[in-house]
């Protein structure tokens, strides 16, 4: 019961940490309406001069860098003891980003190699180049798949299900790891303690498993029912989009943020 009160008070302050700190809000809308627009230009569409596209790419990056860079920051500002959040710092927010970046794409290469190694055990790389090999000496398969043997495409399927379960517990495991390995960087401004399984496994002994775990599920939900919410938003108007771009992504940032900064500090 204790576990679950500490996580329900994290989770409320890290709820109300984007309202309170609504200026800096502000900035990330901007920001991200900017991103967004760029995104949707027609520079970065083909219609546009080729050097301009290039600024136009290169602008957006920066931009992109600048806010997962804040990202980090404000883990690091929660982890310090401060309830505010800090304010835009565009070179340190930048390298922050990058190390970011870099950091994310370390902790990706550890669900792609389990889940290559468990395709090539269960057959289903196998099976693929089969249905491969089958297609190229058929190629009608592509206008009709019922052509394809019902015991292959039965075979694969179970093998794919069987694959796609373990890639899913493989990365929920990864992403509990990297929101540690996240505020072990961001606390300390070194991306090699942030690939410190060894420690991260323990300091999240040391928050208790238990806790960890609650927190963690109650994250998860919370982050995909504001991903249902956006993509509602996306779907249905242009000022709905505009108000997911403008707010929920905003929120949906800072919140993680300061939860995680939170989680941390109960190690």
């Amino acid at each position: 019961m204790i576990k679950i009160n500490k996580s329900f008070n994290i989770i409320k302050d890290a709820l109300t940490y984007p309202l309170f700190n609504w200026k800096k809000m502000l900035v990330l809308s901007v920001l991200n309406l900017v991103i967004t627009l760029i995104a949707i230009s027609p520079e970065l569409n083909g219609n546009g001069n080729l050097i301009l596209s290039l600024i136009t790419l290169i602008v957006g990056f920066i931009l992109s860098f600048l806010i997962v860079g804040f990202h980090v920051n404000m883990i690091a500002h929660t982890v310090h003891g401060y309830d505010k959040a800090p304010n835009f710092n565009c070179v340190k927010d930048f390298q922050n980003g990058v190390g970011f970046v870099l950091l994310s794409f370390l902790y990706c290469l550890i669900p792609i190699v389990i889940i290559v190694i468990v395709a090539f055990v269960t057959g289903l790389l196998d099976h693929i180049l089969q249905i491969g090999s089958f297609i190229m000496k058929n190629t009608i398969v592509l206008v009709n798949t019922s052509l394809l043997p019902d015991e292959l495409i039965a075979n694969t399927i179970s093998r794919l299900g069987i694959t796609a379960l373990v890639s899913f517990i493989v990365i929920l495991f990864t992403l509990s790891l990297f929101y540690i390995g996240l505020a072990r960087f961001a606390s300390m401004d070194n991306i090699i303690k942030g690939v410190d399984l060894g420690t991260i496994i323990n300091t999240i002994d040391g928050i208790g498993i238990k806790l960890y775990l609650i927190w963690f599920i109650m994250v998860l939900i919370i982050l995909l029912l504001l991903i249902f919410i956006n993509f509602f938003l996306f779907r249905f108007s242009f000022l709905g989009g505009l108000i997911a771009i403008l707010l929920i992504v905003p929120y949906m940032v800072m919140f993680l943020s300061r939860s995680i900064g939170l989680i941390y500090m109960e190690a």
